[in-house]
């Protein structure tokens, strides 16, 4: 199909597409918008924080706990209760 007319161009509405000057509402608009997408990034930033603090509680409690048990290991393969068994005797 030959085009009869610029309208007929599909996408030549979008090319050089110059943008009005603002106006008051397209303003205030735009001002609502940003001030929207500023409180989800400050909630979302906070948000993260809050998981760091946990995961920073946890992993510390996680060290502790790995500290606890290699201690108690370490305690059990170093005092053996049979003297005979030439080998470390661990309980399972």
């Amino acid at each position: 199909m030959i085009p009869k007319g610029l309208g007929d161009i599909k996408g030549l509405r979008s090319i050089n597409h110059k943008r009005g000057p603002m106006t008051k509402t397209s303003g205030f608009l735009s001002l609502y918008q940003l001030s929207v997408e500023n409180d989800s990034l400050t909630q979302k930033i906070a948000w993260i924080d809050r998981q760091k603090d946990q995961s920073e509680k946890r992993l510390s409690w996680v060290t502790q706990a790995i500290h606890t048990i290699e201690e108690k290991t370490h305690k059990e393969l170093t005092s053996n209760a049979h003297a005979q068994v030439r080998h470390p005797f661990i309980k399972y």
